[in-house]
Formats: structure tokens, C-alpha cells, sequence
């Protein structure tokens, strides 16, 4: 088997040539060989992100993980209020528990978008690198797309949209194309 390896591939299977010191008079220096490179994955952009962040003060890179760590716990808050909805229309049905789920959940909404809006704030005066932009409002545009598929899926379960859950579902469509403006705009 290793030797159909070796011949297809053209080198020992557990030896690189280009880790052997003999290579070009290089004597003890090793050089590392990636055979697998994740799709859609760009090194330099990687790179100078990582660079950009570790170039950061410690007190700096504290303040963003901190505020990262604020984002996700109110998304995750967000998420599991849906999920009390989905429960509530397994079982009883309750329009009141329903709405006011509805109404946390844009009050939740809101303050996640304060969030957001200063964990841009504060990157940007921190000179994040302007390729990184783009991706953060994709994941800020995924979540917001994921509860708009949420409000679809309970409009279909439930048969209409409550009071709270229509002022949800246009604030959340607000957001998107707020942002989606915002990515078209750091495109640019």
C-alpha cells in the first residue's frame, strides 16, 4: 500500500523531499509542506488578520474578545427564545407566551445591534485590516438571515403572524438590508 502511495504521489510517505537537509546545501533548516488548503480560505487575508490582531495591545485584544464573547451570548440568548417558541407550538399553544417571546426577542435584537455596531466601531479605530470587513458583516447578514428563517418557519407552523412577530420580522428585514449595504459599501 505505501508503495502505490509513493508512486502515485511521487514521494515517501512519511518523508517529504523537501524537508530533507540535503535539498540545496540548506543544512538544518526545515520547511513545511500544506498538501491540503481549505476551500475558499485566502492565506495572505488569514495572515494579516492574525498579524493585525496579535500586533494589537494586550488591553486591546482583551476588550475585542470581550465584546465577542457579549455578541455571542446574546445571540445565543436569541436563539434558544426561538427555540422556546418552537416548544410553545409542540405544546399548548399559549398566543400570550408566544408574543411576549416575540417581544424579548426584538428587545434582545435591538441591544445586539448596539453590540455590533461597537465592536465595528471599535475595530475600525483599532485599523482592522479593510478585507476583514466584508466577512464580519456576512456573519452579522447570517444571523440575521438564520431568524428570518425562523419567522418563516413559524408562520408556517403557527398560521399567522402575531403583533410581536411582525414588528420582529421588519426589524430583522431592516437590519439585513442595513447591512447588506454596509458589506456593499466596504467592498468598495
Amino acid at each position: 500500500e505505501d508503495r502505490d502511495y509513493e508512486q502515485r504521489v511521487g514521494r515517501f510517505s512519511g518523508k517529504s523531499l523537501l524537508n530533507s537537509p540535503q535539498i540545496q546545501g540548506v543544512d538544518d533548516q526545515k520547511v513545511t509542506v500544506v498538501d491540503d488548503v481549505p476551500e475558499g480560505s485566502q492565506v495572505g487575508e488569514v495572515r494579516s488578520k492574525d498579524e493585525w490582531f496579535n500586533s494589537l495591545e494586550l488591553n486591546k485584544q482583551t476588550q475585542l474578545k470581550m465584546q465577542g464573547a457579549m455578541i455571542d451570548m446574546n445571540e445565543k440568548r436569541i436563539k434558544a427564545d426561538y427555540q422556546n417558541i418552537g416548544d410553545e407550538l409542540n405544546g399548548m399553544r399559549s398566543g400570550y407566551r408566544i408574543e411576549m417571546a416575540f417581544q424579548e426577542i426584538l428587545k434582545q435584537n435591538k441591544e445586539l445591534d448596539k453590540k455590533y455596531q461597537d465592536f465595528l466601531k471599535t475595530i475600525k479605530s483599532y485599523g482592522v485590516p479593510s478585507c476583514e470587513l466584508p466577512d464580519l458583516y456576512k456573519a452579522i447578514l447570517n444571523f440575521y438571515t438564520e431568524q428570518n428563517q425562523g419567522l418563516s418557519r413559524f408562520y408556517g407552523a403557527y398560521g399567522h403572524y402575531t403583533k410581536s412577530a411582525r414588528k420582529t420580522q421588519q426589524y430583522v428585514n431592516a437590519q439585513i438590508e442595513r447591512y447588506v449595504k454596509y458589506m456593499e459599501k466596504s467592498l468598495q
